[in-house]
Protein backbone atom coordinates (compact mmCIF):
# COMPACT_ATOMS: atom_id res chain seq x y z
CA UNK A 1 0.00 0.00 0.00
CA UNK A 2 1.49 3.72 -1.16
CA UNK A 3 1.44 6.01 1.81
CA UNK A 4 1.09 9.38 1.21
CA UNK A 5 1.89 12.72 2.67
CA UNK A 6 -0.55 15.33 2.58
CA UNK A 7 -0.19 19.06 3.05
CA UNK A 8 -4.18 19.68 3.27
CA UNK A 9 -5.23 21.09 6.40
CA UNK A 10 -9.11 20.53 5.69
CA UNK A 11 -10.13 17.91 3.61
CA UNK A 12 -11.90 19.55 0.34
CA UNK A 13 -15.33 17.84 -0.86
CA UNK A 14 -16.70 17.71 -4.08
CA UNK A 15 -20.36 18.02 -4.61
CA UNK A 16 -22.23 15.41 -6.78
CA UNK A 17 -24.48 18.08 -8.15
CA UNK A 18 -23.47 21.39 -9.61
CA UNK A 19 -22.77 23.89 -7.06
CA UNK A 20 -22.89 27.73 -8.29
CA UNK A 21 -21.32 30.73 -6.39
CA UNK A 22 -20.47 34.38 -6.78
CA UNK A 23 -17.20 35.70 -6.48
CA UNK A 24 -15.72 39.58 -6.77
CA UNK A 25 -12.87 41.55 -5.74
CA UNK A 26 -13.55 43.33 -1.83
CA UNK A 27 -9.59 44.75 -1.71
CA UNK A 28 -6.66 45.56 -3.88
CA UNK A 29 -3.39 46.25 -1.47
CA UNK A 30 -5.05 48.70 1.18
CA UNK A 31 -7.40 49.73 -1.14
CA UNK A 32 -11.14 48.74 -1.10
CA UNK A 33 -13.37 48.22 -3.70
CA UNK A 34 -16.71 46.78 -4.80
CA UNK A 35 -16.06 44.99 -8.08
CA UNK A 36 -19.38 43.00 -9.83
CA UNK A 37 -19.65 39.64 -8.77
CA UNK A 38 -19.67 37.16 -11.33
CA UNK A 39 -21.32 33.49 -11.23
CA UNK A 40 -18.64 30.71 -11.12
CA UNK A 41 -18.77 26.83 -10.62
CA UNK A 42 -17.37 24.74 -7.23
CA UNK A 43 -15.37 22.34 -8.23
CA UNK A 44 -14.48 21.33 -4.29
CA UNK A 45 -14.77 23.08 -0.71
CA UNK A 46 -13.55 22.50 3.10
CA UNK A 47 -13.49 25.10 5.79
CA UNK A 48 -10.53 26.42 4.71
CA UNK A 49 -10.32 26.85 1.28
CA UNK A 50 -12.32 25.72 -2.50
CA UNK A 51 -11.36 25.39 -6.14
CA UNK A 52 -13.53 27.04 -8.59
CA UNK A 53 -13.83 27.65 -12.36
CA UNK A 54 -14.73 30.20 -14.61
CA UNK A 55 -14.17 31.88 -18.02
CA UNK A 56 -12.92 35.22 -16.04
CA UNK A 57 -8.84 35.84 -15.51
CA UNK A 58 -8.28 36.76 -12.19
CA UNK A 59 -5.01 38.01 -10.87
CA UNK A 60 -2.76 35.23 -8.40
CA UNK A 61 -1.70 38.10 -6.22
CA UNK A 62 -2.00 37.86 -2.06
CA UNK A 63 -2.94 41.36 -2.74
CA UNK A 64 -6.04 41.02 -4.05
CA UNK A 65 -8.41 39.75 -1.74
CA UNK A 66 -12.48 38.41 -2.90
CA UNK A 67 -15.44 37.28 -1.64
CA UNK A 68 -16.98 33.91 -2.43
CA UNK A 69 -20.44 33.73 -1.57
CA UNK A 70 -22.15 30.29 -2.03
CA UNK A 71 -25.23 29.20 -0.60
CA UNK A 72 -25.39 25.07 0.93
CA UNK A 73 -27.81 23.19 3.45
CA UNK A 74 -30.29 26.61 2.86
CA UNK A 75 -27.23 28.85 4.26
CA UNK A 76 -25.29 31.21 2.32
CA UNK A 77 -22.03 31.80 3.01
CA UNK A 78 -19.46 34.55 2.85
CA UNK A 79 -15.79 33.55 2.69
CA UNK A 80 -12.97 36.44 1.97
CA UNK A 81 -9.50 35.05 0.80
CA UNK A 82 -6.89 35.52 -1.91
CA UNK A 83 -6.32 33.20 -5.47
CA UNK A 84 -3.31 30.71 -4.92
CA UNK A 85 -2.98 29.21 -7.56
CA UNK A 86 -4.57 29.15 -11.37
CA UNK A 87 -4.89 26.66 -14.38
CA UNK A 88 -6.41 27.27 -17.90
CA UNK A 89 -7.58 24.41 -20.29
CA UNK A 90 -7.98 25.26 -24.24
CA UNK A 91 -11.72 25.97 -23.74
CA UNK A 92 -10.34 28.81 -22.02
CA UNK A 93 -12.16 27.77 -18.43
CA UNK A 94 -9.95 28.88 -15.87
CA UNK A 95 -9.69 26.74 -12.22
CA UNK A 96 -8.22 28.55 -9.21
CA UNK A 97 -7.14 27.91 -6.02
CA UNK A 98 -9.30 29.67 -3.42
CA UNK A 99 -7.58 30.08 0.09
CA UNK A 100 -9.97 31.47 2.55
CA UNK A 101 -8.43 34.32 5.41
CA UNK A 102 -10.03 32.72 8.20
CA UNK A 103 -11.48 29.11 8.23
CA UNK A 104 -15.03 28.79 8.12
CA UNK A 105 -15.81 26.22 10.51
CA UNK A 106 -19.75 26.61 10.03
CA UNK A 107 -19.19 25.50 6.43
CA UNK A 108 -17.87 22.07 8.69
CA UNK A 109 -20.98 20.86 10.03
CA UNK A 110 -22.84 20.94 6.12
CA UNK A 111 -19.94 19.56 3.94
CA UNK A 112 -19.36 16.28 6.74
CA UNK A 113 -22.91 14.60 5.55
CA UNK A 114 -21.96 15.61 1.74
CA UNK A 115 -18.56 13.95 2.45
CA UNK A 116 -20.27 10.74 4.13
CA UNK A 117 -22.79 10.31 1.44
CA UNK A 118 -20.41 10.52 -1.07
CA UNK A 119 -17.83 7.97 0.20
CA UNK A 120 -20.89 5.34 1.01
CA UNK A 121 -22.40 5.87 -2.76
CA UNK A 122 -18.54 5.25 -4.40
CA UNK A 123 -17.73 2.46 -1.76
CA UNK A 124 -14.95 4.11 -0.68
CA UNK A 125 -12.55 3.50 2.88
CA UNK A 126 -10.65 6.24 4.98
CA UNK A 127 -8.49 4.76 7.31
CA UNK A 128 -7.12 7.76 9.45
CA UNK A 129 -4.03 7.15 11.26
CA UNK A 130 -2.87 9.52 14.08
CA UNK A 131 0.70 10.88 13.63
CA UNK A 132 1.28 10.19 17.75
CA UNK A 133 0.18 6.78 17.24
CA UNK A 134 3.50 4.19 18.18
CA UNK A 135 2.35 2.11 14.74
CA UNK A 136 2.97 5.81 12.57
CA UNK A 137 6.56 5.36 11.00
CA UNK A 138 7.61 8.30 8.70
Amino acid sequence: MERRAFSRKYLRIKPDIPVIGTIGILRVGRRQTKSRQAKVRIIDISPGGARFATVLKFPVDPEVVLQLTVTLGGASYYMEGTIVNRSGSGDKVYEYGFCFTKPEIRLKSVLMPIFAKSVNMHNRYIIVISPNDSSFSK
